[in-house]
Order: structure tokens, then sequence, then C-alpha cells
């Protein structure tokens, strides 16, 4: 799924915000954005000398809200101008393509 930095435009018309809990977009000055935003530019920080070309999301648990925060991330690494594509590999119960 490509992202791009008008997110708004792409997502909000489609219903699926509510399913995917995008708070960056929903409520985009709330508490739960502001952490988001923490953890994305403590992403930024591990490696300032060397672009980070690739995250990769996992655990060994499910319901563990790792597409929830790969998604939140995503939107608002797209916000700050960054090209963003974001791949879900779980074939079982993909939840991604909503977006």
């Amino acid at each position: 799924i490509l992202i791009s930095k008008n997110i708004e435009e792409d997502i909000m018309g489609k219903g699926e915000q509510a399913s995917l809990n995008l708070i960056t977009l929903a409520e985009p000055h709330s508490i739960d954005t502001e952490m988001y935003r923490s953890i994305r530019t403590n992403i930024d920080y591990l490696s300032i000398d060397k672009k980070i070309r690739v995250i990769n999301v996992t655990s060994s648990v499910a319901q563990e809200t790792k597409t929830t925060t790969t998604c939140n991330l995503a939107v608002l690494s797209a916000k700050k101008g960054k090209k963003i594509l974001l791949i879900d590999l779980d074939l079982r119960a993909a939840r991604t393509p909503l977006i």
C-alpha cells in the first residue's frame, strides 16, 4: 500500500478509519497521536548518519496491535513527507488492505 502525503484524502472517504483505529487521522492533537509521534521520532533518531529504509514490525503473539501501530506510524511518516510503502504479510488475516 502506498501512502501519500495527502493521506487524509486517500483514507478518510473510505470509511475504514474506525476499523483500523487510525487515531493519527481522527484526532491529530490527542495524547495518543503524540505517543505515536514520539515512537516515530525515536525511530528517526536510531540512525542519524544512515537513512533507515526498512522497518519490520513483528511479534510472536497475536492481537498486540502491530497493524494499528504500523498504520499510525505510516500515517505520521507520510505527513512528514516521507515515501511509505506498507506491506502486510499476514496472509491469513491481512488488515492493511482496508486502507
